[in-house]
């Protein structure tokens, strides 16, 4: 696909580029026009002046190519987000940064009220970065925006230095988002190694064959569960997710399908956890709920603490835990098939459920 892309790109570059260069390039066909190019890391970036909230243009060029700029991505609903670019904002003051990093921030605005609720949170936070609006996320599918928040950094000369970073002052492999700024800052790249998956032993071998970590959450009905309820009764597997991310919403039909027929099988429980934020992700996901029927709960880890307990960097993600509450096998970013992966470790950790008698009807 990446090289169908840019195959196309090309082309199309050509193509202008004889058009111009023709002796009569001044006709009245069209201008040719690509909608659309995904920015990958390492690349020039360039953009079209955007417009703001209230429909102004935002002048991001005038700091593009001169100036390291981060574009910051949140959504209205989501608290994180502001206490993330809060922490963007510390950074760049304790750095005195002021004059030498540029931020720009781009939220999903599509109607009226959005753009008037995103300019008051803006507003009522204290933040006075200029504020994009992406009403139908065009920007932010050119940058992989996944989730939010998320930060990406380009350099004085327009490189795209990182993938999408959802914090600031942790590390994502060894660099915070914080380095990463001040590496652009003095005109250094960001080694490619920090953007490159731990292997399972890198990030989990403290976790597996220890004792799960108990936690207690709510679904979005209101009922309560705790993993200790299960605990020297039946195994459970956790799967983490989140309605938003597209991986995730494209693996859930297999889940509860899979699901639905192992649990016929072995006596085990599922938990699902999701960190949902605000009415219309909470709507969003009940919804979902009732379309795909999911055979076990979706609790909301709200906070994320259930996720940073578990070290849970990359959705979606399985967690099997034994009968006894130990930390047995973690799958994340995984593809595939999904019983290949669910059922041996189900099957050596679950009881076996008798056999159903048939039913006569049938």
């Amino acid at each position: 696909m990446a090289v169908f892309k840019k195959t196309i790109f090309t082309v199309c570059a050509l193509a202008a580029f004889a058009c111009l260069c023709a002796p009569h390039a001044r006709t009245e066909e069209p201008e040719l026009v690509i909608p659309y190019k995904e920015f990958l890391r390492g690349e020039k970036v360039f953009l079209k002046d955007p417009l703001s909230v209230d429909g102004a243009a935002v002048p991001i060029n005038k700091d593009l190519g001169r100036k390291v700029v981060v574009l910051a991505f949140w959504l209205n609903t989501c608290d994180l987000c502001f206490e993330r670019m809060k922490e963007l904002r510390a950074v760049i003051s304790k750095n005195k940064l002021d004059k030498k990093v540029a931020v720009y921030t781009i939220a999903r605005a599509s109607t009226r009220e959005e753009k008037r609720m995103v300019a008051q949170e803006m507003k009522e936070s204290g933040l006075s970065w200029p504020v994009i609006a992406d009403p139908d996320l065009a920007i932010s599918k050119q940058f992989v925006v996944t989730m939010v928040p998320a930060f990406h950094i380009i350099a004085a000369d327009r490189t795209l230095l990182t993938r999408q970073m959802h914090t600031v002052t942790a590390p994502v492999r060894n660099l915070s988002l914080e380095d990463m700024i001040l590496m652009a800052v003095r005109g250094e790249s960001v080694p490619a190694i920090e953007f490159q998956e731990r292997r399972p032993d890198e990030i989990q071998s403290g976790l597996l064959g220890k004792q799960a970590p108990d936690f207690t959450a709510s679904d979005l009905y209101g009922d309560s569960f705790s993993l200790s309820d299960y605990k020297n009764k039946k195994p459970v597997l956790l799967i983490f997710w989140h309605p938003t991310c597209p991986p995730c919403v494209q693996a859930m039909p297999y889940f509860q399908d899979h699901i639905r027929t192992l649990s016929r099988k072995y006596d085990f429980a599922v938990l699902s956890l999701a960190n949902i934020k605000g009415a219309a992700q909470e709507r969003e996901t009940k919804t979902f709920i009732q379309r795909y029927d999911l055979p076990f709960p979706v609790l909301n880890d709200a906070d994320a603490a259930i996720g940073t307990a578990y070290e849970i960097n990359h959705i979606p993600a399985m967690v099997f835990i034994s009968r006894d509450g130990r930390i047995e096998e973690i799958e994340s970013q995984f593809k595939g098939e999904i019983g290949a992966l669910i059922d041996p470790v189900i099957s050596r950790l679950a009881a076996p459920l008798p056999e159903r008698e048939p039913d006569p009807g049938q």
